[in-house]
């Protein structure tokens, strides 16, 4: 059988390719039959993933797929590259209590399939580090150094570790999710009146001819959370803008932090 998609054909195991699309177009079957022909094709996929896993788990429509530190990268990246899948969402858990370890999960799905593959790294004391996705997989840079600020877990290889979320006078080292997190009273003050920069913050430099910059923040009018931006303009137009921190600590990360991935 040949099955003509959107972007071209294949044969019955579109290893070509060349197609895409989980969208076929015919006439004369039921839905029923392009949703179990879309199943099938991603089940092909997933089974060279399964190869390398230490273990996997479903839950409804997900599979945690559980790998170690030299797969992780591969298997993130053939998911993206090879398969078309899209990183939903990348973020951590401190599961040490129970399982002495630091999780990372990378989440991701193919348009058109109502599946997750999730990919899950676990982190031990002695090695709190994993490889970066961002050079293969743009979509991670910024949770990566979320990671990084809330667990101390660093992304290895990732081009740009300054701090996203954390303001310039709050502790360095100290990471807000982790269960045993804490702060003195000093350090409270310092954070609060923002008297010493602890780990400064350096804005990209955007120079030349007619260049300046116009920093706002971290405290300004709106409804959005406090954050620090730096425009660089030339005249009118603005050439470049990065925000700086944004200190996104909300209560409910605090209150749900002990509760753990399944229940929180």
């Amino acid at each position: 059988m040949r099955i003509f998609g959107r972007f071209g054909e294949c044969g019955n195991d579109c290893n070509g390719g060349v197609y895409r699309s989980p969208r076929i177009y015919s006439a004369g079957f039921p839905r029923q039959y392009y949703k179990n022909l879309r199943n099938d094709f991603r089940d092909k996929i997933v089974e060279k993933i399964l190869k390398k896993a230490l273990k996997t788990r479903d839950h409804l429509n997900e599979r945690y797929i559980y790998v170690s530190g030299d797969d992780f990268k591969d298997i993130c990246v053939y998911l993206y590259g090879k398969k078309r899948a899209v990183l939903r969402i990348m973020f951590a858990t401190e599961e040490r209590e129970t399982e002495g370890s630091f999780n990372v999960y990378a989440v991701f799905s193919i348009p058109g399939i109502d599946r997750f593959d999730i990919v899950v790294l676990s982190l031990k004391e002695d090695d709190l580090t994993f490889p970066s996705l961002t050079h293969e997989i743009p979509a991670a840079h910024w949770y990566e150094r979320e990671i990084r600020d809330m667990f101390g877990l660093t992304p290895k290889g990732h081009p740009d570790l300054r701090r996203l979320v954390f303001h310039d006078s709050f502790p360095k080292g100290s990471h807000p999710l982790r269960k045993d997190w804490s702060m003195s009273e000093a350090d409270l003050k310092e954070w609060g009146e923002g008297i010493a920069q602890k780990e400064p913050y350096h804005f990209m430099r955007v120079e030349g001819e007619g260049v300046y910059e116009i920093p706002v923040g971290p405290v300004h009018a709106g409804i959005i959370e406090p954050g620090h931006f730096r425009f660089s303009a030339v005249g009118e137009t603005i050439f470049f803008l990065e925000p700086g921190s944004s200190i996104p600590i909300r209560a409910q990360r605090s209150f749900l932090r002990p509760l753990g991935l399944p229940k929180g």
